[in-house]
């Protein structure tokens, strides 16, 4: 069971929705909304996978593997439809993240949804005395295609 919070009151925002964890561990890693059918899914970046509705709602969240736990602010705004993990929210706040990054409703406009494409390209900056990696990692995570 999800806790749900709708939000009142907020200017162009139509419906806020908190999505957590409560059930007990293996319990699955999928939060639904009963009887919506899926017509498109996107991957986060997080890993995490959105069902959206054809109407443009989000349908469900498909927890990638290692984040069981995670929570979701679902939100609807200006006719978009926004998934924010919790993890993410305060870089989404602080601007660290851009928060187009979690508009599904966009994703999908720009054909960045799982059936059109396997990859979602990233412009990543870097600021003060950080500096770019010199050679891709080849480790777990993004890699890059041209510096």
């Amino acid at each position: 069971m999800a806790a749900v919070v709708t939000a009142t009151g907020m200017p162009g925002v139509s419906q806020a929705v908190a999505l957590t964890p409560d059930a007990p561990a293996g319990a699955g890693s999928a939060l639904s909304v009963p009887g919506a059918k899926s017509a498109k899914t996107v991957t986060l970046i997080t890993g995490d996978k959105v069902s959206i509705a054809a109407d443009g709602s989000v349908a469900g969240i498909e927890r990638a593997k290692g984040r069981e736990g995670a929570s979701f602010s679902v939100r609807k705004a200006d006719g978009h439809s926004f998934v924010i993990p919790g993890d993410a929210a305060q870089a989404v706040a602080q601007g660290k993240l851009d928060r187009r990054l979690f508009d599904v409703t966009r994703l999908v406009a720009y054909g960045y949804d799982d059936a059109s494409r396997s990859d979602l390209p990233l412009i990543v900056t870097y600021a003060g005395d950080e500096t770019p990696p010199r050679a891709p990692s080849t480790t777990h995570g993004p890699r890059p295609a041209r510096s």
